[in-house]
This record gives structure tokens, C-alpha cells and sequence, in this order.
């Protein structure tokens, strides 16, 4: 659990990083561009009513949706520029990539075990037996 909120956070970290960048270059997202995306939101949980339902079942305004999706595609229009003229890398850089950071990408073995108690009846030799 330890490491998953580890990870979580430094998620947290890294976007907050992102949405600060995205700022300092001044990238500006539309009202028009939210409108857009929030109504095919709203088309895609049903209409209205369920859009509505939606967020009140995960206890957030739509104002606060909306300044969410603007954040995020302030973020998708800074990755843009970031990665604008980087070539994807080849099958050999993956796999050197790979190889170099193998241990990143397994696992040690694991075993779930489980014991299961019995409680013995009154009479214990037929109830042994029966377990």
C-alpha cells in the first residue's frame, strides 16, 4: 500500500509540474474547447440527468469538471511541444532500454496462502475424519 501512495503522489507531483509549465508558456485552452469535450461528456453518460447524477455521485461541480478538462488539455497542447520534432524511438532503442532496466519490469515470485480452521465437533475422531 506503501508504494502505491507512493506512486500516486509523485503522479500528483508530476502533473501539478505539468499544469505549472503549461501556465508559464501560456497555454491557453477555450471556453469553446471545454464546451466541446463536456458535451460529449454529457452525450456519453446519457444525457443531462445522468451527467448530473454522475457528478454527484462523485462529489464534484461541473465547474470544477471544467477547469479539470481545460487543465488537462493545457497539459495534451504542452506534450505536444515538448515532443515536437522527437523521432519515436526505434525497436533497438526499446529493446537496449529494456534490457538496461529489466529489473523494473519483473516481479518476484508470490504465493497467496491461505489456512483454514475447522473447529472439531464434540466427537473429535469423526470429526477428523471428516476434514
Amino acid at each position: 500500500m506503501d508504494e502505491l501512495r507512493d506512486q500516486a503522489r509523485k503522479q500528483a507531483v508530476g502533473v501539478r509540474l505539468l499544469i505549472r509549465e503549461a501556465s508559464r508558456r501560456k497555454i491557453a485552452v477555450s471556453d469553446d474547447e471545454v464546451d466541446e469535450f463536456l458535451a460529449q461528456v454529457v452525450d456519453e453518460a446519457g444525457g443531462e440527468d445522468a451527467f448530473a447524477e454522475l457528478l454527484e455521485k462523485q462529489r464534484i461541480t461541473e465547474d470544477l469538471l471544467r477547469e479539470s478538462i481545460r487543465d488537462s488539455k493545457r497539459v495534451d497542447m504542452l506534450i505536444i511541444q515538448i515532443t515536437a520534432g522527437v523521432k519515436p524511438p526505434t525497436d533497438a532503442d526499446m529493446r537496449a532500454y529494456y534490457n538496461e532496466h529489466r529489473a523494473d519490469y519483473t516481479r518476484p515470485e508470490r504465493r497467496r496462502v491461505q489456512h483454514i480452521l475447522l473447529k472439531p465437533a464434540q466427537d473429535v475422531t469423526s470429526s477428523r475424519d471428516k476434514a
